[in-house]
């Protein structure tokens, strides 16, 4: 099994493609590349690849570079459902084609209701060193945009496989849907030859325009997109990349997919109480914090521990890693930090305001009168070392009518039966540990 990283192959490519004979101004394309240099060109930072295979005809791939930098993508590979040398500008055809006159691809036909052919496919396995991958691409098509709505559009998808994943999940959406990118989803209407569209617009922010372009020959091209997606760190996946003519064999499309975007980089997080954990966690005397990671092939934690979750009970860093062959994944560090507990309040009373005898440090203090009544003196009282008793001075709380007739009835009650001016005892309840 030979695996693919990327290397100085990608410094060849971008030489090869600066010698291209194109003008600067367009799109160049360097076509010959073989499956393993397209991967590779694609791959970047945290993730390995194995396994490489190609359907279709390579005619229909090659490496670009776009000198310009127009659509914010400036080289990296490209997959036609033609022949790129029919990519660079300027748009001067209204049906740039070439009909390779192969088969389709099962999978792609059923995301359009015309049958598809001309299918190019590039797949292979990748291990990513992070709990997400993610990589960069534009798709341009020569049917925009007297094809959009027709029922029979070109097609594409990024179809990833996986540990975690249920089945085949295509992974080209448009971004914050589940709406697979295709020319019906991304456009700013029907237009005839030689017009304009104006609307109606479906998810035209992400669409542009290309009447009149010089850098493609392609009527109309996607904003630079993400695709993406959550995995396992160092769990094998697949990843299979189509692009297919659908209804005929003419007017091309192609997905640009950016060199080196191809990346599984970000250390992945443990959880805490169900969510992402926080970088500091403060736990009080004779406390554990609960920290779990996502599922990994192994775990060995700073600690020593070697299940998916551990009880940090001591202060230190906490963090978990898995090593699967020649991957290394390792979490975001989490700090456990242990808070000294508070001494014991003594309380005074003096003229109509009690006092705690603890009045420094990182403390917050709650009233009471009894079991029930929480007594505020302001929207901050929870945090203040004394409270007024004036009946006055005491502020709603949520419910704050109870609040006041409790105090009340209370107060004149020892009023009535005692004959003097005192109070029930009133207790004062230091927080255990402020977290």
């Amino acid at each position: 099994m030979k695996k693919y990283y990327p290397n100085a192959f990608l410094s060849i490519l971008l030489v090869a493609l600066f010698l291209a004979k194109h003008s600067t101004s367009q799109v160049s394309i360097n076509t010959g590349l073989t499956p393993q240099q397209l991967v590779q060109t694609m791959l970047g930072i945290g993730v390995s690849a194995t396994n490489v295979t190609f359907t279709g005809t390579l005619t229909a791939t090659g490496g670009f570079i776009e000198p310009s930098n127009s659509f914010n993508i400036r080289n990296g590979i490209v997959l036609t459902s033609g022949n790129p040398n029919r990519i660079p500008g300027p748009n001067n055809m209204d049906s740039a084609s070439v009909d390779n006159f192969l088969p389709g691809d099962s999978l792609l036909d059923l995301y359009t209701t015309a049958f598809t052919q001309d299918a190019t496919i590039l797949e292979f396995d990748f291990v990513p060193s992070s709990d997400s991958i993610a990589f960069n691409y534009v798709f341009g098509s020569e049917e925009y945009n007297e094809f959009v709505n027709s029922g029979y559009n070109d097609i594409f998808g990024f179809f990833i496989s996986g540990p975690g994943i249920n089945g085949t999940q295509n992974i080209a959406l448009v971004p914050g849907t589940n709406t697979p990118v295709a020319i019906d989803s991304i456009n700013n209407g029907y237009a005839i030859v030689g017009t304009l569209p104006t609307g109606p617009c479906t998810n035209c922010q992400y669409y542009i325009e290309n009447s009149g372009g010089s850098i493609l020959q392609y009527d109309g091209y996607t904003t630079v997109l993400t695709a993406g997606t959550r995995v396992q760190p160092c769990a094998t996946y697949h990843l299979r990349l189509a692009i297919a003519d659908a209804g005929d064999g003419i007017y091309d499309s192609g997905i640009f997919i950016q060199a080196g975007s191809f990346k599984s980089t970000a250390a992945f997080n443990l959880q805490f109480n169900g969510s992402s954990s926080p970088s500091i966690i403060n736990i009080c005397p004779g406390e554990c914090a609960t920290l779990s990671a996502p599922t990994l092939p192994n775990y060995l934690w700073s600690n020593g521990d070697t299940t998916q979750t551990t009880q940090a009970c001591t202060a230190a860093f906490y963090s978990v890693s898995t090593t699967v062959g020649t991957c290394h994944a390792s979490s975001n560090l989490v700090s456990v930090r242990q808070v000294t507990a508070p001494p014991v309040a003594v309380l005074s009373v003096s003229n109509d305001t009690a006092y705690s005898s603890v009045t420094t440090g990182p403390y917050a203090y709650q009233w009471y009168n009894d079991t029930t009544c929480l007594l505020y003196t302001s929207d901050a009282a929870d945090e203040r070392s004394s409270v007024d008793l004036g009946g006055r001075r005491i502020i709603k709380k949520k419910n704050h009518e109870t609040v006041r007739r409790c105090l009340q009835t209370r107060y004149h009650r020892r009023l009535n039966q005692n004959k003097q001016q005192t109070m029930k005892p009133i207790t004062a309840r230091t927080l255990q540990c402020h977290r």
